[in-house]
């Protein structure tokens, strides 16, 4: 009987793992099934997967020798090149210009070899200033294809440019970039995903018959398990489901985060990474089931603890927004958390607060054009009233001044920009961040 992708990256990683002191104490010996696994090892996220997994495996497991190691990581390759090749519309020899960071394009290993197979000329372009020898170079290479970690690069490069991508670099038939492709360039030439990879793996290609932003998770290649997520949309709590489910179990419409096993010592990592299923593409040798096709999404804002209550990540964000009114400075960004503990709690000597928790929430807001002396106070009273509202709890706990009113502080004109602009110059990663986040 033909192994799919998915027990062969098994296989090999009992094989390497069992006789191990982490194999041992996970009974990986007697994992034979994707459901043994599932029974064994916990699903970690990264702070946990770090100290239990990798600290114990050293420097990993990959041994780049190991050419039936190598093989699994590569199963799913000629699939992702023909979706390359569609992309750039052309069979022949390409001069391919890679805006990316050293460090960080030579951990996607996957993505240099999929670049290389489509028979492309690579050159590669690790930072974006000074400005004008980036723009001389450009014009010099007069680059095919573009590729890039975000869509946000390419903004970059039309603002160095001082117009359009199509005007000043007419040879560009294709942008191919791995984040933020829900937002666009000025220039009328097509954005598209170029891949989706992890350090410990590759997690999607791009669907080739599909919507740019579209991706088929690589279930051939690597162990993905789904993460249900509640949406933040319809219940305001931050809700995961306990147990994951297999990819062919997926429902369409429904938020999942996604799980990774692969046998660079991976095991049922929380990657971080949502996504919305939108659909499914045909099974495949290697990955005889129907494969989810999937759009990128962001990871739902978290809850904050509060002393004796939780509020949700969602209703503060809303309650920030709605705390605005039209004569009011306009809204930029956000940034909502739980106040020190140190800061809020003046006890006398000796004396603990109850619980430990913070008794006040914290914002820092930006907003364009001019704000009064007193709109911080405003603005911290509206969100109280708001939150007062939508929770009866916090409401209770008001009255009983367990709580604080929030605090509200401006920050910096510009600082979102300035953040946004740091992480397009680091040239690795995403760089679109929610305009109200929760820390």
């Amino acid at each position: 009987m033909v192994m799919t992708g998915r027990e062969r990256c098994l296989g090999l990683l009992v094989e390497h793992l069992a006789g191990s002191s982490l194999g041992r104490r996970l009974g990986l010996d007697r994992v034979a099934t994707i459901r043994d696994l599932q029974a064994s090892v916990p699903v970690m996220d990264a702070v946990t997967h770090a100290r239990e997994v990798e600290a114990q495996l050293g420097f990993g497991l990959l041994d780049r020798h190991d050419s039936r190691l190598v093989e699994q990581l590569e199963r799913e390759r000629t699939w992702a090149v023909d979706a390359l090749r569609a992309r750039t519309r052309t069979h022949s020899r390409v001069r391919l210009v890679i805006l990316w960071a050293g460090p960080e394009l030579h951990t996607k290993g996957g993505l240099l070899a999929d670049l290389a197979a489509i028979d492309a000329e690579l050159i590669q372009i690790d930072r974006l200033e000074p400005e004008t020898e980036l723009r001389d170079r450009l014009l010099a290479l007069a680059p095919d294809v573009l590729v890039a970690p975000s869509v946000f690069t390419m903004r970059w490069v039309e603002r160095v440019l001082r117009g359009p991508l199509d005007r000043w670099l007419p040879s560009v038939v294709d942008v191919l970039a791995e984040h933020d492709l829900e937002h666009t360039i000025r220039a009328s030439t097509r954005v598209r995903a170029v891949g989706w990879f992890h350090t410990h793996g590759r997690i999607g290609v791009p669907a080739p018959h599909a919507s740019a932003r579209h991706f088929t998770l690589a279930v051939g290649t690597t162990i993905l398990e789904l993460l249900p997520q509640g949406d933040p949309e319809i219940d305001g709590r931050l809700r995961t489901a306990s147990v994951t489910v297999l990819p062919e179990q997926a429902r369409i419409g429904q938020r999942y985060e996604i799980v990774l096993t692969s046998v660079l010592g991976c095991l049922r990592l929380r990657t971080g990474e949502h996504v919305r299923v939108v659909g499914f593409d045909p099974p495949t040798r290697e990955a005889p089931i129907p494969r989810p096709r999937v759009v990128r999404i962001a990871a739902p804002p978290p809850d904050i603890a509060l002393e004796s209550v939780t509020l949700s990540g969602a209703w503060l964000g809303a309650c920030v927004r709605q705390a605005f009114h039209a004569e009011d400075p306009a809204f930029v960004a956000a940034r909502i958390g739980a106040e020190s503990v140190s800061t809020v709690w003046h006890p006398p000597r000796g004396a603990q607060p109850p619980g430990g928790k913070a008794r006040r929430l914290e914002v820092e807001v930006e907003v364009l054009g001019h704000a009064t002396s007193t709109f911080t106070k405003t603005l911290a009273s509206r969100i109280d009233a708001a939150l007062r509202r939508r929770s009866s709890a916090y409401e209770f706990l008001r009255a009983q001044a367990v709580l604080l009113d929030p605090t509200v502080q401006l920050v910096s004109p510009g600082s979102r920009a300035a953040k946004l602009s740091e992480r397009v110059r680091a040239l690795q990663g995403s760089v679109w961040r929610p305009p109200i986040e929760i820390f």
